[in-house]
């Protein structure tokens, strides 16, 4: 008995480390250019979109342009990387450079890989000009139009304090580019909350900047640009709701094992809701390793099979996951399909909650086990 439960404990293991190396080699940064008007506000709305400040900001701050025009900021533990250009108010045959190395950028013929390229443009105007400036229109049509089929542009209306005149500016914009099938979007924004003397102005439009955005990238980098947001939380839980249902599919058709020869179906059910578990952690940036998998593991899968016995969906043995280097009761026998798809539905869906909450600064990280719990009893009461 002793050494079947070292086995399951080392199978368990080596399903960690295979769904973190798996999901480690298919994640990518997702590519990003941000250009525009020097003034506009591209360094507030990069560090007010993402979970942390990755650009400078600042009056007479230096930032370093490389000879082509364009720099670029990203962090180690963030998938995002933004390139980030000059103000595009140069003399013509500057901008004309500008544009060669920008569309050379977007348009790299020697990237083979769509993961490795840039993903989308963002466009920044500054609301209050209620107009596009000399050069500009022609700037984004030249850029836009030079880009490989598949990046698309959003035109970022920044710094829209007044929301009506915003809105009329935006019609504007949408008319002047309707001919160009690039420009995907033109959206206001107010990346930071104004504060008067006599009034507040409320921060918005990042959340459908975020939203917009994660609709028309390529599929192969939407998890990495949803982990990186500090916005879009609604998001984050619509993407990871579709990521349960389909781990759901996945144990609904195979039990989680069950059928498959030399496969303990308990095991097998285990792995596939910890690549569940990585998914969705990983999608709301939250960092995780062995340890910490086995013990979100052990108490959702845990509560919910003891609940699942309790409410008779079954009445089979129980069989063992690992807790703090122990064996505990899980479920004996085949897991079917049914009970298999209910059981991840269950833990993912609690999951998914609890990330939500910590995203919301509900809670801290360290209370993630006993929420889930907490959910997961109460849902069967």
């Amino acid at each position: 008995m002793e050494m079947a439960e070292e086995y399951k404990t080392e199978n368990i293991f080596k399903s960690i480390d295979w769904a973190l190396e798996k999901f480690k080699g298919e994640t990518s940064k997702c590519n990003i250019l941000i250009t525009g008007k020097a003034g506009v506000g591209k360094s507030t709305l990069i560090n007010s979109i993402f979970r942390e400040n990755i650009a400078p900001t600042g009056i007479g701050r230096p930032v370093h342009i490389n000879q082509s025009g364009y720099t670029f900021y990203e962090k180690d533990d963030i998938p995002i990387r933004v390139y980030d250009t000059e103000g595009i108010e140069l003399n013509n045959s500057q901008q004309d450079r500008l544009l060669q190395n920008l569309s050379t950028l977007v348009r790299n013929e020697r990237v083979t890989d769509i993961k490795d390229r840039v993903h989308i443009i963002w466009y920044c105007v500054h609301a209050a000009s209620r107009r596009l400036e000399e050069g500009e229109e022609q700037f984004i049509n030249k850029l836009s139009l030079s880009c490989a089929p598949e990046v698309p542009v959003i035109i970022v209306l920044t710094q829209s304090e007044r929301k009506k005149a915003a809105r009329d500016f935006q019609n504007v914009i949408q008319d002047i580019f309707k001919g160009n099938p690039r420009v995907k979007a033109v959206i206001p924004i107010l990346a930071e909350t104004v504060e008067e003397d006599d009034f507040i102005i409320e921060s918005y439009g990042l959340d459908n900047l975020c939203k917009v955005t994660a609709e028309i990238i390529p599929e192969a980098v939407k998890n990495s640009f949803i982990n990186s947001l500090k916005k879009g939380v609604e998001l984050k839980v619509e993407k990871a709701n579709k990521i349960v249902n389909r781990y759901v599919g996945i144990t609904s058709l195979t039990g989680g094992g069950a059928g498959v020869a030399g496969v303990d179906d308990s095991l097998a059910l285990m792995g596939i809701q910890i690549a569940m578990f990585v998914e969705i952690g990983f999608l709301f940036g939250l960092k995780l390793d062995k340890s910490r998998l086995i013990s979100i593991c052990s108490s959702a899968v845990g509560t919910m099979a003891a609940s699942a016995v309790g409410k008779t969906l079954f009445s089979q043995a129980l069989r063992f996951i690992p807790v703090a280097g122990q064996m505990v009761a899980l479920i004996e026998g085949g897991v079917r399909a049914g009970i298999a798809g209910t059981v991840t539905k269950g833990v993912g869906s609690a999951y998914v909650s609890v990330m939500k909450r910590l995203a919301d600064g509900e809670i801290n990280e360290d209370s993630i086990e006993n929420e889930i719990v907490k959910i997961i009893k109460n849902s069967k009461k």
